[in-house]
């Protein structure tokens, strides 16, 4: 109950634009030990917004192992890794996500984002650290099943 009261706080701070005093709630929450992966969620948006992008990715990805059944830390997890130029990851997270919920449209539209933006990526030498044809083998399958689900709906 504590702990429930406590996020409450911590996203009413939030919504009250006081980041650093959700901040410090969020942080204490997961000393404690909260498996609850919206705190995580929460936890890894604030540091993103703060320019710690691997405290946030961290976080991210511990929402993810606890939320294994939901899309939404896989579609939050996806972003930061398209905004922290990690292309590889955004889409494999991303896919993951498309796996658990096909039809999702937010998932789809996600996913075009993403592929658009690593498409048209003014230097992708800056991004992609893996071979480039990994990456567009990666877009021809999501864009495949992007269509396969076009297709059943």
């Amino acid at each position: 109950a504590d702990e429930a009261r406590r996020y409450r706080q911590a996203e009413t701070l939030i919504d009250q634009q006081r980041p650093y005093a959700a901040l410090s709630i969020l942080d204490a929450l997961v000393q404690e030990g909260s498996s609850k992966w919206e705190v995580h969620n929460d936890l890894a948006t604030l540091h993103f917004q703060n320019g710690l992008a691997e405290q946030a990715l961290r976080h991210m990805r511990r929402a993810v192992e606890l939320d294994t059944s939901g899309i939404d830390a896989l579609l939050n997890l996806g972003r930061m890794y398209l905004l922290s130029g990690i292309p590889g990851h955004a889409l494999a997270a991303l896919g993951e996500a498309l796996q658990r919920r096909p039809g999702d449209a937010t998932t789809r539209a996600v996913i075009r984002d993403a592929a658009i933006v690593i498409a048209h990526h003014d230097a992708p030498e800056e991004w992609i650290a893996a071979s480039a044809q990994l990456l567009e083998a990666d877009i021809a399958r999501l864009r495949h099943d992007l269509d396969e689900i076009d297709a059943k709906t």
